[in-house]
């Protein structure tokens, strides 16, 4: 659990450093694209400034333009050979032409009325209605004469005059386009004086721009080269910092990782010590307790003191207590190895319990408890399971009940429904807190209330691994003085047709008690084993029974006898 913490405070921290490292990358770039925005930023006043040079820059080239316009006019109105010869070709036709000349003569006589005067108010009429002519037309005659006759041409006068007037046309119209053309070389002047002006203005701004712009972009260098090498700088710190700690999370996982796998390791050889342990009691514990049990037996037959058999019923209790310990042991070992197998056979699950019920009523009976075994009817039959296991899961849930029951009874409640086995043990013994409802079931696990009473803790732990390997679930229900009550739940199969013709066939098993007899007095019996204690034992059991036993620890003994 600490090692997976200590993933997660490393993992975090070095997200953290990331976004750190990110957000002075995002910073920096930020403050360099500002201070860039400042050398680019666009000045009004010089666009404006650009865009009336470009104008009179266009007004100059339509100023061009139009005086070439006006020179290319003004070589058109130049008398140029095709007017010559158009001018001879017309006086040529004059030569040629007969001369006709027409005159009119007109006579007039006129009559003229003289003025009367008028006065101040008439002449202010008339000034707004004028009067009328005072001279009177009375006579007019019109005269025409025709002569035919040609009369002396010059055709050089004529020719001289034509070129003169048509000079004079073409001179007034260069008058005009030298007039035009001196507005416009007087316009383009302006332009130019207008241009020069204003780029000689553009070209100092330029200059002093520039020069401003050049120590604004040295301090932007400057500012920026400081501000990028503080962030570099306080980048780097950070990296040490959390390179640091990352490196002290990751020495510190490597410790912890090396203080697991020796853990692992110790925890391996531990394992590995209790299976030798485990293998060790199984040998050297329970064939002597084994020894001690029988010798006890056999005491108890030849003695007759009270005292004595006392002491020997002290002796087999203890016995069959260490016995029952050492055969947890070995069931726990089992199950925590997962060695243990399940054995489903076809069984008679009331039988059982009877079986159950017969072997739990002298513990009962000494402690002067009741013993209460309620059995299902439908339990009455043949169902497939383990019926070891089960008993063995019933032992040890009654062995509890009544080892830590004073007073009352012990209830063995079983039901069948819903395919399921339910058993059920309540007692009136001490009962557990609510917080102990769930540490009962871990190994070597004793309650407060369990002090002074024999055991390893280890009886329900092995109920709860038992009632796991069967598929089955267990409750508990306890308060404390007033009881317990263990409800386990076990997947329990009828059998087919086949399988309960068989166990049919087998005939009832009812419970069977071993009952002293005395056997044939002519039989031997042949007993081999590495263990002289369990040999001489078994020997004086027989005999006890008149039974003659020859006993060899190996084969080889029995060849050479």
């Amino acid at each position: 659990m600490q090692k997976v913490k200590n993933d997660i405070v490393t993992k975090m921290k070095v997200a953290a450093g990331y976004l750190f490292l990110l957000a002075a990358l995002f910073f920096s770039l930020l403050f360099i694209y500002n201070e860039m925005q400042s050398l680019v930023a666009s000045d009004t006043e010089e666009s404006s400034k650009t865009d009336s040079l470009l104008l009179l820059l266009r007004e100059k080239d339509n100023n061009t333009i139009a005086m070439l316009q006006e020179l290319s006019n003004a070589n058109s109105s130049l008398l140029s050979t095709q007017d010559l010869e158009r001018i001879i070709s017309e006086q040529d036709r004059d030569i040629n032409r007969q001369r006709v000349q027409h005159r009119v003569i007109t006579k007039r006589d006129s009559v003229i009325r003289p003025v009367k005067k008028k006065g101040f108010f008439k002449r202010l009429a008339e000034a707004f209605v004028p009067s009328k002519d005072t001279a009177v037309v009375l006579n007019t005659s019109l005269e025409f004469r025709t002569d035919t006759v040609l009369q002396p041409y010059n055709a050089a006068d004529s020719l001289h005059q034509k070129i003169r007037r048509i000079s004079q046309i073409k001179q007034k119209a260069r008058k005009a386009q030298a007039a035009n053309n001196s507005l416009l070389q007087q316009t383009d002047s302006i332009l130019s004086m207008r241009i020069d002006s204003l780029i000689k203005g553009l070209e100092q701004e330029v200059t002093e721009r520039s020069l401003q712009q050049a120590q604004l972009g040295r301090e932007v260098r400057q500012r920026s080269i400081q501000t990028i090498g503080f962030i570099a700088l306080g980048a780097v710190l950070l990296s040490i910092i959390f390179l640091t700690l990352i490196w002290r999370d990751i020495t510190r996982s490597n410790r912890y990782r090396k203080e697991l796998e020796k853990a692992n390791k110790r925890a391996g050889e531990l394992l590995e010590a209790r299976e030798k342990m485990m293998l060790t009691i199984t040998h050297d514990f329970k064939a002597p307790l084994g020894s001690i049990m029988g010798y006890t037996d056999l005491l108890a037959r030849l003695v007759a003191d009270d005292r004595q058999a006392f002491y020997l019923e002290n002796m087999k209790s203890s016995s069959e207590h260490l016995l029952k310990l050492v055969t947890d042991l070995l069931d726990f070992h089992r199950l925590d190895l997962n060695k243990t197998e399940v054995n489903n056979i076809t069984f008679n699950p009331a039988h059982l319990f009877d079986e159950i019920k017969v072997s739990f009523t002298p513990l009962a009976r000494a402690k002067q408890l009741q013993l209460i075994c309620e059995t299902d009817p439908a339990l009455n039959g043949y169902f497939k399971g383990d019926p070891l296991r089960i008993r063995q899961i019933a032992n040890n849930l009654l062995s509890n009940a009544v080892k830590f029951t004073a007073s009352g009874s012990v209830t063995l409640h079983t039901d069948y429904h819903d395919g399921c086995l339910h058993l059920t043990v309540t007692d009136t013994g001490k009962g557990m807190e609510e917080a102990d409802k769930q540490r009962i079931f871990q190994e070597f696990t004793r309650l407060p209330g369990a002090q002074g009473e024999e055991g390893f803790g280890l009886g329900l732990s092995i109920v709860h691994k038992l009632v796991h390997l069967l598929k089955g679930n267990i409750e508990v229900e306890s308060q404390l003085g007033q009881g317990s009550s263990f409800r386990v739940t076990l997947p329990l199969p009828t059998v087919d047709k086949g399988d309960k013709e068989d166990a049919l066939s087998e005939g009832p098993r009812e419970p069977q008690w071993a009952t002293p007899t005395v056997p044939n007095t002519n039989l031997r019996v042949l007993l081999i084993d590495d263990d002289k204690i369990q040999l001489n034992l078994t020997a004086s059991m027989l005999e006890a029974y008149g039974i003659s036993a020859t006993c060899c620890e190996q084969l080889e003994e029995l060849t050479n006898q």
